[in-house]
This record gives structure tokens, sequence and C-alpha cells, in this order.
């Protein structure tokens, strides 16, 4: 029979356990994403992380905890730094997904790198690969770029949970009447009545990661005709709204439609060479949704 012994200073004491929360992402720039700190002494933060084999880690290290995009991540002790993974260069309109990832040589520290995959069944064994079974533990999605004004710049947001609303500003359909929009845009028009957006899964502009199940659709039209407007994923009609007050040079008339992603969505609007657009502007991730540090996806 053979024993294996277990290095308790490893592992979480009952109060780390009692207050452990996965941290939350931050935004910290359009190049830089933050970790919630657990505590600060006044002049360094820390952040921590309990890994899936119990082993807790804490990370006071700006360099290490503070993803930046606009590098690639260092996951040995010497130059340990946050950043994209290695291979990956930071493309527009892209999301990311990123981990905590175990720093290999050093017991107690780790980096927050960026990736072009979720978590899921499928998908397990290539992240135990790149990084190590038990060395990783999912953080959420970001996105860089809007596919509209700054397509090479982490879009500003906040999370809650597991809810990201995005708090950027941008202008859909260009020569629009003036508007101040959130999100990313999925589709637009400059002129026409109708637009479709169709769910895809993957990293890329008009894609939607598979962690990725509901979120939050905001509809932006300029009608040219008074009428009725929709928004619908059929056979399911999400929203009418009287166009009246929208047609001409009035002004554009923005909507936030709450809905499953996976069905896509239609809108139509009265009128003939109106500006239409739909944006994303907020996400549920089901990865998230339930325990203090989930891991894979359905």
């Amino acid at each position: 029979m053979v024993f294996t012994s277990i290095d308790v200073s490893l592992l979480p004491s009952a109060q780390q356990l009692a207050n452990y929360k996965r941290p939350q992402l931050g935004f910290g720039g359009v190049t830089a994403v933050g970790l919630d700190n657990y505590r600060t002494d006044g002049i360094s933060n820390w952040t921590q992380i309990i890994f899936p084999d119990g082993n807790w880690r804490e990370e006071a290290n700006t360099t290490r905890r503070t993803f930046v995009i606009t590098r690639n991540a260092v996951l040995t002790n010497a130059g340990a730094q946050s950043g994209l993974r290695s291979g990956l260069t930071e493309t527009n309109n892209t999301w990311y997904a990123l981990y905590a990832i175990k720093i290999s040589d050093n017991a107690a520290g780790f980096v927050t790198v960026g990736d072009n995959i979720t978590p899921s069944l499928a998908t397990a064994s290539t992240l135990n690969s790149r990084y190590g079974t038990n060395n990783w533990v999912y953080l959420g999605c970001i996105r860089n770029g809007d596919n509209q004004d700054a397509p090479g710049d982490i879009l500003s947001f906040t999370m809650v949970g597991n809810y990201t609303c995005f708090t950027n500003t941008v202008n859909p359909v260009p020569a629009a009447s003036a508007g101040i929009w959130n999100g990313m845009e999925l589709v637009s028009n400059a002129s026409a009545t109708t637009v479709s957006w169709t769910y895809s899964v993957g990293m890329g502009a008009t894609q939607i990661p598979d962690a990725l199940q509901n979120g939050i659709f905001h509809t932006v039209m300029e009608a040219t005709a008074n009428g009725l407007a929709t928004a619908s994923n059929a056979p399911v009609r999400d929203f009418d709204y009287d166009s009246r007050g929208i047609v001409g040079n009035l002004g554009m008339q923005g909507y936030r439609i709450p809905c499953s992603l996976t069905k896509g969505i239609q809108l139509s609007m009265p009128g003939a060479n109106g500006r239409i657009a739909l944006l994303l502007s907020g996400f549920y991730d089901n990865v998230l949704g339930v325990g203090a540090n989930p891991q894979i996806g359905g």
C-alpha cells in the first residue's frame, strides 16, 4: 500500500473557505482587466483563488493579477505576468475567456490568462493540457472591440455575479441621429426597415461564446413612417411599440430586451430606408451561475 502526504499549508483554512468568493472581473482600461481584492493593507491589494484541488493562492503583484491584452502571459515565476496565452495576439472584435492560472514553479502565486476557448465538457481536456489539471479557474469573458468605432479596445463593463453589463458608448449605424448606446454591434443598416441576426457559437466578430446563453439586446431604430416596430425570435414577438415618436430626424429610439441569445432576433419597423441596428448590451454566463468556483459549462 502506498501512502501520499498532503502539504496542509497549501490548503485553505476554514475561515478562508467560509469567506471565499471567486473574484470578479473589473474594467481597468481599454487594454487591462483587474480582479476583485479580498484584502488590503492600504498599500498592497491581494486577490485570492481556490483551485479545484483545494490549493489556495493569493497574489498582490499587479503585473501578475492584472490582465493586459497587449502582452503574452508568462506562467513561470521568473518574469511571471498576466496576458494572452502564448501564441495568441490581440485581435480586433474578438471575445476572450479569462482564467486564473497557477504559476508552475511557485506554490503561492498565479497569473490571469486570456484564451480563445471557454470551459466546457468538450474543451476541458484542452485546458488541462495547456495549463495542467486543477491548475486553472475560469473567471469570465471580456469583449475586445465593438464592431464599430472601437474595434481594438476592451469594452468597459461592470460584472455582478454571472451578469456583465457593457458600459461603453458606441454609435451604431454611421451618420445616425445623435445618441449614446452601449454594447457591441451585432447588425446594422443605414437604409433598411428590417435586419436579422443569427446566433453563431464562437469568439469572433458577431459570434457569441458558448458559455453565454442569455443576454440583453439593445435595439436602435429610426423609422421613416408611422406605425408599429417589432422585435421577434420566431414564433415569439418580444415587443411592439408605436414608432411615431422616432420618425425622420426626431431621433433614434432604443429598447433593451432580455432574451435567449441562442434564438437570434429580427427587427422590423415601418417606412422605407430607415436606420436600424441591434446591439448586445449585456450577458449572463451560465458557467459562473452556481457555486463559489464553477468550472464547466453545459
